[in-house]
């Protein structure tokens, strides 16, 4: 599911939509304290209140909002359990293909079940659970979509009385369902090339860069897959282990740019991944000192030694200063290109020094720093 495909699946997303049709609606609310179910409420979703409508429309729209990899992500099924009666593969399958209100009740409450079971939660929450149909040209398809959202207990709230002209105290003490900010969230199958995929589960987490272990693994029984913050850290890990901890700028920024030469013309998010194959041969026509076996560092990294990585998750943003360099009391921020422009260099007395060429003056609190000469910047670094 690429980016595009998604934003238009969301776009259809409202009331009086005609290429999504939201038929049923089954929502639970379950108790933090005992994990029990206090209530519930299942009907076509036709039938609600239309500001009630309204206010879930946002809800199951906010389930697909985000960053891929970074808040959304495409969870696959583990193989051992799509073969099992009780695993998640069958229950939202067999969720999805219900005809009536009181089957679609039935199945969701597999699903209610195995998220009491394993709950991973310290709150109340209310669980709403959608089917629907997606239209295309090619035929229509039955999808779910599931929210899990907090209850958090009523506040009182100092209001103003138009008839007494006075101020009052306002009691709520019935639970609060917050549908603005789900916990955790899925729809089933995922869309792609106009089709449905169902080896996969688009997931929602409410954290950047995390994902709920318990939710993805044990209740929708997907394998955990590495948000876009950890994959930038486990390339860099296999980076550092293959080049011995070190690396020249300009190799660094040489790799970056052949990375990207090489999946120019790929537009398929699918495709733009990058291999140990690929990245070993990428080093070693850049005349890399390889220090390590490629596939060692993989294996030591990742556990794994054919897992591609996407190239948007571990190449550096170009349009900002996306490259932290620094030590224990240093730090500067720089583009990638700037990468060329730096030198660690060490004098005979063992001091380090950071060389930067620079394309214009540096300023600092509004002032310009003063340009030395180069007798004194032989000076600085003990070379007079």
């Amino acid at each position: 599911m690429n980016k595009n495909e998604l934003a238009y699946l969301k776009k259809q997303f409202k009331l009086d939509g005609t290429l999504v049709r939201i038929n049923q609606i089954y929502s639970v609310y379950i108790n933090g304290d005992n994990r029990e179910i206090l209530g519930n409420m299942s009907r076509r979703f036709d039938a609600l209140e239309e500001e009630l409508g309204e206010m879930l429309i946002k809800n199951f729209k906010k389930a697909l909002t985000g960053q891929f990899d970074v808040k959304l992500f495409e969870q696959s099924f583990n193989e051992e359990n799509k073969d099992d009666k009780d695993g998640s593969y069958t229950i939202l399958n067999d969720i999805r293909n219900t005809n009536t209100k009181d089957d679609f009740v039935k199945e969701s409450d597999k699903l209610i079940k195995k998220i009491i079971k394993n709950y991973p939660y310290d709150k109340s929450i209310v669980i709403n659970c959608i089917q629907f149909t997606f239209f295309r040209e090619n035929g229509s398809y039955e999808m779910i979509l599931c929210t899990v959202n907090k209850a958090e207990k009523g506040k009182s709230e100092m209001i103003y009385e138009h008839e007494n002209k006075g101020f009052d105290i306002k009691s709520q003490l019935d639970p609060i369902v917050n549908l603005k900010s789900p916990m955790d969230a899925f729809m089933y199958p995922v869309w792609e090339n106009e089709s449905i995929n169902k080896d996969k589960v688009f997931y929602y987490s409410s954290k950047s860069h995390k994902v709920n272990a318990t939710f993805v693994y044990n209740i929708l029984n997907c394998e955990i897959k590495l948000s876009a913050k950890q994959e930038k850290e486990y390339f860099h890990n296999i980076l550092n282990l293959t080049m011995g901890g070190k690396i020249k700028p300009n190799v660094l920024l040489e790799l970056y740019e052949e990375i990207a030469y090489r999946f120019i013309d790929e537009e398929d998010d699918e495709y733009r991944r990058i291999s140990k194959g690929i990245l070993n041969n990428i080093l070693t026509s850049l005349g890399a000192d390889i220090q390590k076996d490629i596939e060692e560092s993989f294996v030591e990294t990742l556990g794994d030694p054919n897992y591609e990585f996407k190239i948007d998750n571990i190449l550096p943003d170009t349009s900002k200063k996306s490259i932290n360099i620094g030590n224990s009391d240093t730090e500067i921020k720089i583009t990638p290109k700037s990468l060329s422009n730096l030198r660690q260099v060490q004098n005979h007395n063992g001091e380090m020094f950071l060389v930067v060429r620079l394309n214009e003056n540096l300023q600092t609190e509004g002032f310009n720093f003063n340009v030395d000469s180069m007798d004194e910047f032989n000076k600085l670094i003990g070379q007079e």
